[in-house]
Order: structure tokens, then sequence, then C-alpha cells
């Protein structure tokens, strides 16, 4: 469950991320830059989720074993 939620959360942070970084790039027209560095911390961020998640579930299968 919590996977699912984690998933349709980041999923929504990352549409409005690139949503917004789409418009300050059509405004400022150039910070062509701007959409790699969203795309890596976006990254970074569901990465750290995903080894979080993953860690919670190897303890639960320690415990139960």
């Amino acid at each position: 469950m919590r996977s699912v939620v984690l998933d349709t959360i980041s999923d929504a942070v990352a549409s409005a991320a690139v949503a917004v970084t789409g418009g300050i790039i059509l405004a400022a027209k150039g910070f062509y830059w701007l959409d790699s560095m969203v795309a890596l911390i976006i990254g970074l961020v569901i990465g750290y989720q995903a080894v979080k998640l993953l860690k919670d579930v190897i303890k639960e299968l320690r415990e139960k074993t």
C-alpha cells in the first residue's frame, strides 16, 4: 500500500515540477538547464524514497522469519 501511495505522490509532484519548470523556461527564454536540474532532483528524491521503502520491506521480511 505504501509503495502505491508513494508512486502516486511522486507522479503528482513530478508533474507539477515539470509544469512549473516549463513555465519558468518559457517566461525566462533561456533557462534550459533548469529542466535537467529539476529532473535530477526528482530522480534523487524518488531514489531516496525507493531505498527507504526497500529497507523497510527487508526489515519486515526479516522479522517474519
